[in-house]
């Protein structure tokens, strides 16, 4: 759907991949059902100098995210489940849906 398209391409949008050849960016995507829920799971790793930049630039991020949170509590009121983890090193989403 539409919203999982949203959060792959938010990987490229937020500039997280390192392009530095001393460190090495991985992108993982999967998306499958098991027992009448569609799981969708991305996790990129982020780039040191845009943690950086994101210090910057504080208070500017996060709007994409609110909004996908909207929508989700919207359109799959109590039938989905939302995970967000970030480390030093890696960002990654979690999204359950039940069909």
């Amino acid at each position: 759907t539409r919203k999982e398209s949203s959060a792959a391409s938010d990987v490229y949008k937020r500039q997280h991949l390192s392009i530095s050849e001393d460190e090495k960016s991985e992108v993982i995507v999967s998306l499958h059902e098991e027992d009448d829920k569609l799981i969708f799971k991305c996790e990129n790793t982020i780039d040191s100098k845009d943690l950086k930049q994101e210090n910057i630039e504080q208070g500017k991020s996060g709007i994409g995210l609110k909004n996908v949170k909207k929508r989700l509590d919207l359109m799959y009121q109590d039938k989905h489940e939302l995970t967000i983890n970030e480390t030093d090193n890696s960002y990654s989403i979690q999204l359950i849906l039940d069909l």
